[in-house]
């Protein structure tokens, strides 16, 4: 999936240049006589104080007069001849015919530039500099033509070969600059974006589609055809790569739009997962209420069937009694007797709770709001055995408590029985260890069952109190 959004978000490179750049591949060939130009009108504003003409020439001419290139329709504000006999800018004009060695008929690449702030003209061949020359302090005019082919309108000078790719730059174009279009050759040069192409005013592909006068001709470069033919196949291939991107953007799209389907199928999915777990979670609740519900009807029935039998006993032991008179009234007696007996004991119990007993051990956190159990009565019965007898003459302080409960391998003796008035802050006894080590015998059973809230101990603590008032 990464790898098809990769494909997709390739960028498409553009063709080597800009649009038309194979267009640009055009010459123009003028015949050999004084009637084959094209003269027009440019917009020169932006060139009237700094100017590089510079293009590719091959010239072909037989004129000894000096065959011009182009012209602004006078010798001293902008002419340059094929063979190098007048080059003039700004009444700047130079001659180089004996620097000049290209031989006829060959392509090479001239460059004339001039800037009213340098006051130099300077014209290159190939990327050389043949001279240069200090011009006037003026600017160039805006309202002569410009003549592609021959001098002036008036006289001929004819050019009388081909050229291409010719610019006219409103920058003073330096050597470095120069030699590089050079370098890149000509068909290289005229394809590729030019470099400078924000200051190109007067542009080649404008004025191959202008009106031509005589015999001008707009043919393909010879030398170019095999770039050309390259440059061809990679816009075909720049094409069905480009289509090929769209198709991989409209496969993009529908896995996007399959993607949407799929988390939402998921989300649905993740909804009902929930609702499932809910209805769950419900049902598990309702046969916990169910089994408890069981369990009490449970307790009911044996409850019922406990009074059943009690009444049941009772009734034969009513029937007894109302047969007998005499073993009733002795039964009577006899139970008397005991009930005497148990109340004594219960008295002599009570009084023995408000003595020994503290309610407030099931206060702590080991006890409270837990359910007493079997192992609780357990421990309360015989944790104390195997240490009372060691605290004998210590008197039990709370640094001396909290001590004990670090160290203490029993990681639940209840500890907190110490802090009670019985024993907190006073010397340990034998006595005290005595009655730490029996003091809940017999009770700790009867308390299983009963869950140590604050309620029940305060219960436990009021008995024991009006045990102790009526005592």
């Amino acid at each position: 999936m990464f790898l098809l959004l990769s494909l997709v978000t390739l960028s498409i490179a553009p063709s080597r240049g800009a649009a038309g750049s194979l267009d640009r591949l055009k010459l123009l060939k003028f015949a050999d006589n004084g009637h084959s130009y094209i003269q027009f009108s440019p917009d020169w504003r932006a060139l009237t104080d700094v100017v590089s003409a510079c293009g590719w020439i091959k010239d072909l001419g037989s004129s000894s007069n000096g065959r011009t290139m182009w012209s602004r329709n006078g010798i001293y504000e902008m002419t340059v001849t094929a063979d190098a006999t007048r080059i003039c800018i700004a009444d700047g004009c130079m001659r180089f015919q004996s620097k000049f060695s290209v031989p006829k008929g060959t392509w090479y690449h001239m460059c004339s530039t001039w800037s009213r702030r340098s006051r130099t003209h300077r014209h290159y061949i190939n990327g050389k500099e043949l001279g240069s020359r200090q011009t006037a302090d003026r600017s160039l005019s805006t309202s002569l033509p410009l003549i592609l082919g021959r001098w002036t309108t008036s006289i001929d000078y004819p050019f009388g070969g081909e050229m291409s790719y010719l610019n006219f730059y409103s920058k003073e174009l330096s050597p470095s600059e120069i030699v590089s279009m050079v370098e890149q050759g000509m068909c290289v040069n005229i394809v590729e974006e030019d470099e400078h192409e924000s200051f190109r005013v007067i542009k080649w592909e404008d004025m191959v589609k202008l009106e031509r006068s005589g015999t001008v001709t707009y043919v393909d470069i010879a030398e170019c055809e095999d770039f050309l033919g390259a440059m061809t196949k990679l816009e075909e291939s720049e094409h069905k790569l480009k289509e090929t991107a769209d198709e991989l953007t409209e496969i993009q799209q529908e896995l996007n739009s399959t993607v949407a389907k799929l988390e939402e199928t998921q989300a649905d999915n993740e909804e009902k997962d929930q609702n499932l777990e809910d209805i769950s979670n419900r049902l598990n609740s309702t046969l916990v209420e169910l089994e408890k519900s069981q369990a009490d009807n449970k307790e009911k029935e044996q409850n019922l069937e406990n009074i059943s039998n009690r009444l049941n006993s009772t009734l034969v032991e009513l029937e007894k009694s109302q047969a007998d008179n005499e073993e009733k009234d002795q039964n009577l007696e006899n139970i008397s007797s005991r009930l005497n007996s148990t109340l004594a004991e219960l008295e002599e119990a009570s009084s023995s709770l408000n003595k020994t007993w503290d309610w407030n051990i099931f206060l702590s956190e080991q006890f409270l709001n837990k359910t007493f159990t079997d192992e609780h009565s357990q421990l309360l019965h015989t944790t104390w055995d195997d240490i009372a007898e060691r605290l004998v003459g210590i008197r039990i302080t709370e640094e001396f408590l909290e001590l004990l409960e670090h160290v203490d391998p029993v990681d639940d003796r209840p500890w907190s029985m110490l802090y009670s008035e019985n024993y907190f802050n006073e010397i340990f006894t034998r006595q005290m260890a005595d009655r730490l080590t029996s003091i809940w015998d017999g009770i700790g059973k009867k308390l299983v069952g009963v869950t140590m809230t604050k309620e029940v101990v305060d219960l436990l603590n009021h008995v024991t109190d009006k045990s102790n008032c009526g005592n």
